[in-house]
Parts: structure tokens; C-alpha cells; sequence
């Protein structure tokens, strides 16, 4: 006998890790390098997790193991140890979301259990009360501006397009535009009148 090691499960978590960040991540979605890492930071907070609440490392992690009470469980402790946010506990959720998705393709045999853990919802988040213009589109801030002026003056805004009609010159204007196609020689251009 020759001595070989047994082949290692195919449900590992690290085997699909691998080609979730190369095949999928990098490859088919073509994700910037700042999406991968971020999903990389929040795989790597999981394993950790993993590792030191759940006494599972790395290298013996199974699909089976990611399941909707652990997810939980260290979505829990990202708000209570980490301090994290709501927001930034949803994407962490998100992006074990997604790893579940990618698996449940490929190992369609824990497609109960990863039906489970997209059941998980996200946290609401508050509001942004009060949010800085910077956040906002420059229209949007513009046009909030601009009808804060207007209620607070007491009279109705200029009618659309005067403003545009200002700052467009004379000669690009539709009805001065004189096109050589539509000229004939039988007289003046059919705009000019008589």
C-alpha cells in the first residue's frame, strides 16, 4: 500500500473560499480590488470567530458549520464586542450572503441550510436626519436650495428652461438655426417666415 492521505472533504469551507474570491469575485463578477478586500476582511472576521467561539479552525471549517444560529450568533457579536453599526453589520451579512449563494450553486446538497441563512434580514438603520450636502447629488442640493429660497420669498419659481434659454447663445438656439439642407432656392428658409 501506498501511503497516501485520504482526499480531503469536498464540502471544506477553505476549498470554496478559494474559488469564491478567485473564480467568482475576481472572475465572473469582475469585482474592483476594494470590493474583494472588503470581502476578505469580513470572511476573515468569521473565521475568527469561528475559530475562538466555536473552537473550529480554519483548515476544518465545513459548509455545514456556516448555519443560521452562528451566523446570528456573530452577527451579535459584531455589535456587542466590535461595536460595529447596523450598517456595517449588514454588510458583513451581505457578503456571507453571497458566499451562500455562490456555494449553494455548487453544493446544492446544503441548499436547506443556505435557504436559511438568506432568510437572516438585515438590521434596519437610522435615518440620516440633517445629512451633509456631500452626501446628496449637486442637483439635489441645488434644487433643495433653491426651493427653501423660494417658499421663504413668498413667490413661484422661473419657468423651466429660461434658465437654460439664458445660458444657451443666440445662434444654437432652435429657432435660429439655419441648416443648409433646408434651404431652397425658392425663396426664404420656412422658419424666417415672409
Amino acid at each position: 500500500m501506498t501511503g497516501q492521505q485520504p482526499a480531503p472533504p469536498p464540502d471544506l469551507a477553505g476549498r470554496w473560499l478559494a474559488k469564491f474570491f478567485t473564480d467568482h469575485l475576481a472572475g465572473e463578477r469582475a469585482a474592483s480590488p476594494r470590493t474583494i478586500a472588503s470581502y476578505r476582511d469580513a470572511m476573515k472576521l468569521l473565521l475568527i470567530w469561528f475559530k475562538d467561539a466555536e473552537r473550529i479552525p480554519p483548515e476544518k471549517l465545513r459548509l455545514a458549520d456556516i448555519d443560521r444560529s452562528r451566523v446570528l450568533r456573530f452577527l451579535d457579536g459584531l455589535e456587542a464586542e466590535r461595536r460595529c453599526s447596523p450598517a456595517t453589520r449588514n454588510q458583513r451579512l451581505a457578503v456571507i450572503k453571497s458566499f451562500c449563494r455562490y456555494t449553494a450553486v455548487e453544493q446544492p446538497d446544503h441548499l436547506d441550510q443556505v435557504t436559511q441563512v438568506l432568510a437572516i434580514r438585515q438590521k434596519s438603520t437610522p435615518a440620516r436626519s440633517g445629512a451633509p450636502d456631500r452626501w446628496r447629488s449637486q442637483d439635489a442640493t441645488r434644487r433643495t436650495r433653491h426651493e427653501r429660497h423660494t417658499l421663504h420669498q413668498g413667490h413661484r419659481p422661473a419657468r423651466p428652461g429660461l434658465r437654460h434659454r439664458r445660458r444657451c447663445p443666440r445662434a444654437l438656439r432652435p429657432q435660429h438655426r439655419r441648416h443648409p439642407l433646408l434651404q431652397t432656392d425658392d425663396g426664404p428658409h420656412p422658419r424666417e417666415g415672409s
